[in-house]
């Protein structure tokens, strides 16, 4: 786990984490463990943080939960660029939103993935001031965490 903290070499490397999930880490990604959950991301200047969580052993289908959140999504005005699609007899849903949390004068932007894989599900979540979103640094790093989300997998 050591290894984590450590920011990821040049070409990136592949890390597996608590028998739950596999996730690629670009050059210079790392995770901090300080937090109630994990959060991976850059070690110098990070825009935002990735959290992911895994439902493992779901009883019901998970394709049915991506779809009930889909629906949930379209139904939210503070959401959008919702995307799914099916890979590998799998389903993935994409979206962006802006959360506005109570208390808080400041808003929280999410870009979020969920995966199905046989019955688990994975959720991984990229989050961030709103008030830099679309700025050179977010756009940089989304690249990257659009890539984590395209490569990350179930530990099944």
């Amino acid at each position: 786990m050591a290894e984590l903290a450590t920011p990821a070499p040049k070409g990136g490397r592949w890390a597996a984490y608590g028998g739950k999930y596999r996730i690629w880490l670009p050059e210079g990604w790392r995770i901090d463990l300080g937090e109630e959950q994990p959060a991976w991301h850059r070690a110098k200047n990070p825009a935002g943080a990735v959290r992911v969580t895994v439902y493992k052993d779901l009883p019901d289908d998970p394709k049915t939960k991506v779809r009930e959140n889909e629906q949930e999504l379209h139904v939210n005005k503070d959401a959008d660029s919702i995307d799914v699609k099916e890979i590998d007899g799998e389903l993935q849903l994409s979206w962006h939103e802006v959360i506005a949390d109570p208390g808080q004068k400041d808003k929280t932007s999410l870009y979020g993935w969920v995966k199905s894989k046989k019955n688990n599900l994975l959720l991984m979540s990229f989050t961030f001031d709103s008030r830099h979103d679309g700025s050179p640094e977010v756009q940089t790093e989304l690249a990257e965490v659009r890539e984590i989300a395209a490569k990350i997998e179930v530990v099944v």
